[in-house]
């Protein structure tokens, strides 16, 4: 072989090493993109499941917090509305006027135990009839009261209260309850 058959034998094996070796390299560049955008893939999709995750918790904890919100809202607007009922309950009271009040005071008072009562506190319409239960006692009114008396010992050691305005603090607690349930049904008709 003549020198420069040599030289192109050679030439030619190193073009085609150096074919081979950039086939390879583009084959290698394209499986790592392959490679790099299957990872790019599979990130995006985890970041959007992650991201669909966070949303859902995000949802989730702002439904709770509107619950938690509408709950309070509904508990002080349930609060407000007993206490206008129990409110409009007592101006009731004060409308009530038996028709013989003697009656009434001597039926709740006759309740008490007889105590020997140093004072008694009654409606001032209702002091004559005061005087006549309670002779030994000072007798004293007072306007806020409806109907009933409040009866004190001496220096005040036993005191009971036997008002309508005490009757129906008592009973508020079971009456509020199918007040409200009345008024809710009422507005959710009209």
């Amino acid at each position: 072989m003549s020198h420069s058959a040599l030289l192109d034998d050679l030439r030619a094996r190193g073009e085609q090493q150096i074919a081979t070796l950039r086939r390879q390299a583009r084959e290698k560049i394209d499986s790592l993109r392959a490679e790099a955008d299957q990872q790019l893939a599979e990130a995006e999709s985890q970041c959007q499941l992650t991201a669909g995750q966070s949303r859902e918790t995000v949802r989730r904890k702002m439904a709770v917090t509107a619950q938690r919100q509408a709950s309070l809202i509904a508990t002080r607007a349930e609060q407000k509305l007993n206490n206008r009922l129990y409110g409009l309950g007592i101006k009731l009271l004060n409308g009530l006027h038996d028709p013989d009040r003697a009656i009434l005071l001597s039926r709740l008072a006759a309740e008490i135990s007889d105590n020997n009562w140093q004072t008694i506190i009654v409606h001032p319409d209702d002091q004559a009839v005061a005087r006549k239960l309670f002779p030994q006692a000072e007798i004293l009114t007072n306007q806020d009261i409806c109907g009933g008396l409040i009866a004190s010992s001496s220096h005040g050691r036993i005191t009971v209260i036997n008002t309508l305005e005490k009757r129906l603090e008592r009973l508020w607690p079971q009456l509020a309850p199918e007040i409200l349930q009345d008024v809710v049904t009422h507005e959710q008709r009209t």
